[in-house]
């Protein structure tokens, strides 16, 4: 081997040696700070399916979870839109770098859905955002979601984005745990707990769209005046 072979050799096997600790970082970065917004997301939901009970369940278990992660501005940021930018940007990188595995091609369905319900989320969350900040339910109520969804957006339009965000949200989430926890969890187990889970949740977004207890939502709906424009 020529000197020129050995030095463009050496060459090689540091950049490879660069790029594979960049990549192992990343990849540690993308599931720790998944790891961490889960703790959030794990909240939002058990709210979520909180409203299967009554709105008054509701207001008080959405009182109880925004104390422990928006107490103030400083907390909510740590807690909730740290970790979130965090993981977004760690998947931007890996997904700039354009290194894909030699596995690529075997890649299981799970493993398929985990990224396109994270694609999903990458629009979806956002939106979220939004809504809670700039509509009407930063402050927080059972009837001004429900104003929002019966209101502004429709009833049938709700009901697809609560689908799809908490599909999205939930399967990315489970799946993406046992994938950073080293998949100590079977497959089946897995799956009971996504479908366990997502029942729970749609009921629940039944209950916050006022489909459970059509009694109650006089109550609710003589609130609505306080959200008009």
């Amino acid at each position: 081997m020529t000197q020129d072979n050995k030095t463009a050799s050496v060459t090689e096997a540091k950049t490879s040696s660069t790029t594979t600790g960049s990549s192992s970082f990343l990849r540690a970065l993308q599931h720790w700070s998944g790891v961490a917004f889960s703790v959030f997301a794990s909240l939002h939901v058990a709210t979520t399916v909180s409203a299967s009970v009554s709105p008054a369940t509701y207001d008080l278990v959405l009182e109880k979870t925004r104390g422990i992660y928006r107490p103030n501005m400083m907390m909510e940021g740590l807690v909730v839109f740290a970790p979130l930018v965090v993981h977004m940007i760690a998947n931007s990188l890996i997904f700039m770098s354009g290194k894909k595995s030699t596995a690529t091609a075997n890649t299981s369905l799970a493993k398929k859905l985990h990224t396109y319900t994270g694609y999903a989320l990458g629009a979806l969350v956002p939106m979220h955002i939004f809504g809670t900040r700039f509509m009407h339910s930063y402050a927080g109520s059972f009837a001004s979601i429900a104003f929002a969804a019966e209101k502004e957006i429709g009833q049938g339009a709700a009901m697809g984005y609560f689908g799809l965000l908490l599909t999205s949200g939930v399967y990315h989430s489970i799946y993406g745990l046992n994938v950073a926890l080293g998949y100590k969890l079977k497959k089946p187990v897995v799956l009971a707990s996504i479908v366990a889970v997502l029942a729970a949740s749609y009921y629940g977004a039944l209950g916050l769209l006022g489909y459970l207890y059509p009694d109650q939502m006089v109550a609710v709906r003589a609130k609505y005046d306080q959200f008009a424009h």
